[in-house]
């Protein structure tokens, strides 16, 4: 049936409706009285019904025309809402952003930023998905994110076999570290975070292979044949945490995720006498896309988030060192 409806005669049948005339219609839609007509005439011809009984000046819906009517009026309303959003959006940023995150970075710090944005822009909304890379880079590449943040490091990125067709922009680096809690650096370790006795201790790992863990050791100690005694594996940097947290084992995570813990000695980090290993999240968006005007206001103002100094110590020991002996 929708297959043989000129949906032009939609919107025609939508303002003579709206307007009870022929007249009216032809106004709104700057066309003339016989060209509406013609369309209406043709319109009950494809339905094979009658739409409006014709009174004097007027015209009378059918109730077949009240129950159409009330079927394709939410459409033409939110039509003409989404067209001025487009409109109103070449102008100043508005209409929704869609976005993706790692878990750990969008729950801790995107609120706030969107919160600012919005202070700022309140005609712009979101929608947030949160997700490991495969997840992310799968939403971006189908469209249905406008960009994401991304974090490749604890996944080795192995999700950009077709990396060509992204682009992919630096944001901030993040230490990534190794920790345990308290009781197990003083109980299990002694304290003592020597390869040896590293070698001998119990650790949580994102995947049975280890990989996060291994380059750990690779860049610490320039061991590559390292096999840590994986005691459990989980999904999410935060099951890691709380995993160190109930003293199972020492674990892999971004310095951003501890930094509250590690200032209240709740949780120990464990050096070596290198620079921490530094992951750059990105954000990564189609290569050929353009982006809107409310994406790039968002991006100057996420970016000038990211650079302030309380932001930047959560994810750099080395900045929150330095900021120390500034007091």
């Amino acid at each position: 049936m929708l297959t043989n409806i000129d949906f032009n005669r939609l919107k025609v049948f939508h303002f003579v409706y709206t307007c009870k005339s022929i007249v009216g219609a032809a106004a709104r839609l700057n066309v003339t009285r016989s060209a509406i007509s013609q369309h209406l005439k043709k319109f009950e011809s494809e339905i094979g019904t009658r739409l409006f009984t014709r009174m004097n000046r007027s015209l009378v819906p059918t109730t077949e025309a009240q129950l159409l009517h009330t079927i394709i009026e939410p459409f033409f309303q939110e039509l003409d809402s989404g067209l001025k959003t487009i409109q109103q959006g070449k102008n100043e940023p508005a209409g929704i952003l869609k976005i993706g995150a790692p878990v750990e970075f969008g729950q801790t710090h995107l609120p706030a930023i969107l919160g600012g944005f919005r202070d700022i822009y309140n005609k712009v909304t979101f929608s947030i998905a949160f997700g490991d890379p495969e997840k992310l880079v799968r939403m971006v590449r189908s469209g249905e994110l406008d960009f994401s943040l991304v974090d490749l490091f604890l996944t080795q990125g192995e999700y950009f076999s077709d990396s060509g067709i992204f682009s992919i922009s630096p944001i901030i680096d993040e230490d990534i570290i190794l920790i345990c809690s308290k009781r197990y650096a003083s109980r299990t370790l002694q304290n003592n975070f020597s390869l040896k006795n590293l070698l001998r201790v119990d650790y949580i790992a994102y995947h049975q292979n280890s990989l996060a863990l291994k380059s750990w050791f690779k860049h610490h100690y320039g061991k590559t044949t390292i096999s840590p005694n994986i005691v459990l594996t989980v999904d999410s940097v935060r099951a890691v945490v709380s995993s160190v947290e109930n003293n199972i084992g020492l674990g892999i995570v971004p310095y951003h995720v501890v930094y509250n813990q590690i200032n209240s000695g709740t949780i120990v980090s464990v050096d070596s006498r290198k620079k921490d290993i530094i992951n750059t999240i990105s954000l990564l968006q189609l290569q050929d896309k353009i982006p809107s005007l409310t994406e790039k206001r968002f991006h100057e103002y996420f970016a000038g988030v990211i650079a302030r100094e309380d932001i930047l110590k959560q994810f750099s020991r080395r900045a929150s060192r330095a900021k120390g002996k500034l007091r």
